[in-house]
């Protein structure tokens, strides 16, 4: 009785929401991965990176925030500075990630 109570209690607990600028480095990380893909660049090695992380930030505040959002396609483009935004603002988004998840959870993210 004592062991289902627990796993009621634990379960029933609300999962620490993840800093809105995280969030907001999330939804525009999709954007550039999905602009790489839609011109064809070839950006795997990005493309699996930014999975790792979603995948671990998943795992620290649920998978509903950090599940991609539908984006609506683009227009034409160019490979190089496709690839190059993504590449800049991964390093940035790695960054405020690795903050994130070496923070305690539930603690306020540290200011940039």
């Amino acid at each position: 009785m004592n062991l289902v109570l627990a796993m009621l209690m634990l379960g029933g607990q609300a999962a620490v929401p993840p800093p809105p600028g995280l969030l907001f480095g999330f939804y525009r990380m999709v954007a550039f991965e999905q602009r790489a893909k839609e011109l064809g660049c070839g950006a795997h090695d990005l493309d699996r990176e930014f999975e790792a992380i979603r995948r671990q930030l998943a795992r620290r505040y649920g998978k509903k925030p950090f599940s991609r959002p539908k984006i609506p396609p683009g227009g034409v483009g160019d490979c190089y500075s496709a690839v190059s935004v993504y590449r800049v603002n991964l390093a940035d988004f790695r960054r405020d990630a690795a903050a994130a998840l070496a923070a305690a959870p539930g603690a306020a993210a540290p200011a940039p």
